[in-house]
């Protein structure tokens, strides 16, 4: 009799670990992957952000080609009368203009670190909304996993209906 239980006992514990292990495996995780190029691309937050940089950067330009232009004009005037100023009087001009080109050269160097500064804080910015929006859109979509898609190659492959890039730029700019 015990023998009969214990081997009811063993077969009821098989089917239970068989039913535990079907039901386990048998789900299947829902998988994505965006392509995140095309997301900030298609992001309008981002077009806003890329259309604010371009319009300071083309104001800071503009400040650069004036002070470029004034020290040009100066040094040609220079050149015109140099062969006519005393000794003295050219070496304290040419100081003034080494100065002068000493300060375009120190501002458009200046601008180049205040453009890359501001570029990355603007985008960045966008960005890390952008990947809020994302953890949040697979949250409530029900996915387990939403991989990025970029150049540097993270998805290889992915099987049709797996990409949600298009249904992601729908709904972030919303």
């Amino acid at each position: 009799m015990r023998s009969s239980s214990q081997l009811l006992l063993n077969l009821v514990l098989i089917a239970a670990v068989a039913a535990l292990f079907f039901l386990h495996f048998s789900q299947r995780s829902r998988i994505a992957y965006v392509e995140s190029a095309r997301v900030l691309e298609g992001y309008k937050a981002m077009q806003v952000a890329q259309a604010t940089y371009q319009q300071e950067a083309a104001g800071w330009q503009a400040n650069l080609d004036t002070l470029k232009q004034t020290v040009q004009q100066e040094l040609d005037g220079y050149n015109r009368v140099r062969t006519s100023l005393p000794l003295a009087e050219r070496a304290v001009r040419e100081a003034s203009l080494a100065k002068r080109q000493q300060q375009y050269f120190d501002y458009k160097k200046a601008l180049g670190e205040k453009a890359t500064t501001e570029e990355a804080r603007l985008t960045g910015e966008v960005i890390q909304k952008a990947d809020a929006f994302m953890r949040r859109y697979g949250k409530e979509h029900g996915y387990d996993i939403v991989f990025a898609a970029t150049e540097a190659g993270t998805v290889v492959y992915g099987k049709e209906g797996m990409d949600i890039t298009d249904e992601v730029i729908k709904a972030i700019n919303e």
